[in-house]
């Protein structure tokens, strides 16, 4: 695990932030500001009249209750690493095998753990993973999106595809030679030894599959996504059982043939078998318009329901409610069980659910480099992380979100949370005093060229301008969201419209799809490495999103296309990057797609050594350019 070693203390006052030298910057999307405990601590003085100064105290990353081997994950294909937290964004699907190895899945990434160790495998496809199964520690399977299937020997994960162009939502075995699986447009899948597919009628969509053995199994889902869809297979057909629930079943547990649980939207709970279900009424009070996204047990006097807001437990004769401790689950014994809760996966002793390892930290949302070897990272809770290229350490900056980073250099650094602007000089940080506006917003980001070029945008209202010695509001609204300074005379913004500063107006560019040319567009995040060298996201309406590219005269309109939620970042022409639901890299001559699987990024920075990108629960990704071109 990385941690970082905290700078040399100096004071706002000990230093003269105009001489610090220019940074390198990155872009990135809101976070929110939702999160766990953040470590690190903080000191906050008024003394020498200074407005509520604050000296952030670095503490390492909290580690997780598992030691991981195979981690940071790294994707084989793109080279970019899980750095933290360990090992994944968020836990999904879980599985436990019969030896009690528990699986989790997080987009393309599966970790295992048992008995406090476990292993970190990131698959080469960028496919998510939406089900998992553990015949045993060397026999386990995966499905997901676009007829994803993985398959784990105990050694690597084999990652292939079912004939059947569909996505894969579920996966059973009942031994090696049987495993189902089950997916859109009522695609069923079977392995033998081989293996083999059959659509059923009507095209129903398949969200779970279960059984007691070869010639026992059930699957359920939805027709038409309103209607909820039953199936049988008795060992030679699949048959359907008509049920009486107007709402998606999302899962199935056959505790015995003649005992079987479907659980499903809006509280749906069925009880029966092959010739018929009735509903379960559950006299335990739960929240309203509950839903139950899985159902899981030992037998019929251990039933586990696990819901939005409830779990619920079933000793075969009483229900008892207990707090939400996940939405899926699985297990081998009665005190051996494991629940993927997104932020944590959660374990169960027979007495008490516990907490295996947690991802509870504050997002971040944004990133920005002082120097290739000093990056920083601002999010929820008031959590700053800083690292040196090795190791990564945690501070906190007040209690709310911070929004925005952006500085001159690692002495002059500009952080604001919405309602304050923080100057410091990378320790102590203190509040700016900046002018009051009638305006009831927040500020939303900050960036310049230098500390006497500094631009502070604002929601309803005029961007403000610090010179060196004063702020002064510039212009109206500009409704922008992100903004990019070269100099005093050279600054561009982005937002409802594209606009440019030329050191006295704010105005439209001469471009085929500016306002004049009656283009009714909204523009994303930018980024650029000088005057002559600047991009946009085009987020044209009713069009999929594009790149846009300024090489000081006109802008270019670019084919590919871009990531609409992405980040923009780069370190330099010929190295440009975009994250969202895809990584895209720009080596100077075309935009590429970068095979990483799927990440859910809020903000990126490169520099000439790394890739650096964070997201929620604390996530950062790292490349280093040490691997080469993508």
């Amino acid at each position: 695990m990385l941690s970082m070693i905290a700078p040399a203390a100096a004071g706002c006052g000990d230093s003269d932030p105009g001489d610090a030298p220019g940074g390198a910057g990155g872009t990135g999307g809101g976070g929110s500001s939702q999160g766990g405990e953040s470590s690190g601590t903080m000191t906050t003085s008024t003394g020498g009249g200074e407005p509520g100064c604050t000296t952030l105290a670095f503490e390492p990353l909290p580690e997780s209750a598992i030691e991981w081997s195979g981690f940071p994950a790294c994707d084989p294909q793109s080279g970019i690493c899980i750095v933290y937290p360990a090992p994944m964004e968020h836990v999904g699907p879980v599985a436990m095998s019969p030896s009690g190895t528990a699986y989790a899945a997080s987009n393309n990434t599966i970790a295992s753990w048992k008995d406090g160790t476990g292993v970190v495998h990131r698959l080469p496809t960028k496919m998510a993973i939406s089900s998992i199964t553990a015949v045993s520690d060397s026999d386990v399977w995966a499905v997901g999106e676009g007829s994803l299937l993985a398959h784990f020997d105990g050694s690597i994960w084999t990652v292939s595809e079912l004939p059947e162009p569909s996505a894969l939502y579920g996966v059973w075995a009942s031994g090696p030679n049987d495993v189902w699986t089950v997916g859109n447009f009522g695609a069923i899948g079977h392995y033998s030894g081989t293996w083999s597919a059959i659509t059923l009628p009507d095209d129903p969509s398949l969200f779970a599959v279960h059984g007691t053995g070869p010639l026992d199994v059930w699957a359920v889902g939805s027709h038409s996504g309103i209607d909820g869809a039953v199936y049988h297979f008795d060992g030679m057909q699949w048959l359907e059982v008509p049920v009486d629930a107007n709402e998606w079943l999302e899962s199935v547990y056959a505790a015995t043939p003649s005992d079987v649980w479907i659980a499903g939207r809006n509280g749906v709970v069925l009880r029966g078998n092959a010739s018929g279900f009735v509903p379960v009424t559950i006299p335990v009070a739960t929240s309203e318009s509950q839903s139950f996204s899985s159902v899981w047990g030992t037998g019929p006097n251990d039933v586990w329901l696990l819901g939005d807001t409830d779990t619920l437990h079933f000793d075969g004769s009483t229900w008892t409610r207990l707090e939400p401790i996940g939405f899926t689950i699985a297990g081998r014994s009665a005190t051996d069980i494991v629940a993927g809760a997104y932020t944590a996966a959660n374990h169960w002793d027979g007495t008490v659910w516990k907490e295996d390892f947690g991802l509870s930290e504050p997002p971040l949302a944004q990133a920005w480099a002082a120097a290739p070897d000093d990056v920083w990272f601002v999010g929820g809770e008031g959590a700053v992380v800083r690292t040196d290229g090795e190791d990564i350490r945690r501070g906190k900056l007040g209690d709310r979100s911070l929004t925005a980073i952006w500085g001159s250099g690692p002495t002059d650094v500009w952080i604001t949370d919405g309602d304050r602007v923080l100057r410091g000089d990378g320790e102590t940080f203190c509040e700016v005093a900046v002018p009051a506006t009638d305006s009831f917003g927040s500020y939303l980001t900050i960036a310049g060229s230098g500390p006497n070029d500094v631009w502070l945008l604002q929601s309803d209202a005029p961007p403000l301008h610090f010179d060196g010695s004063s702020w002064t509001p510039v212009g109206e609204d500009l409704n922008a969201l992100s903004i990019v300074a070269f100099s005093p005379t050279e600054a561009w913004a982005s937002g409802d419209n594209l606009l440019h500063w030329d050191g006295t107006t704010w105005d439209y560019p001469e471009t085929d799809f500016s306002p004049a040319n009656g283009r009714d567009e909204s523009f994303g995040l930018l980024w650029g490495s000088g005057p002559t060298d600047l991009w946009v996201v085009r987020d044209v309406f009713l069009e999929s999103p594009k790149f846009a590219h300024w090489d000081g005269s006109v802008f270019t309109e670019i084919d590919s296309v871009a990531n609409s939620s992405g980040t923009l970042s780069g370190s330099a022409p010929n190295d440009v990057w975009s994250f969202g639901f895809d990584v895209l890299h720009y080596d100077g001559q075309t935009w590429a797609d970068v095979p990483s699987g799927r990440l859910r990024v809020n903000a990126s920075v490169a520099t000439t050594e790394d890739v650096w990108a964070v997201g929620d629960h604390g996530l950062i990704l790292r490349r280093s350019n040490s691997l080469g071109p993508p």
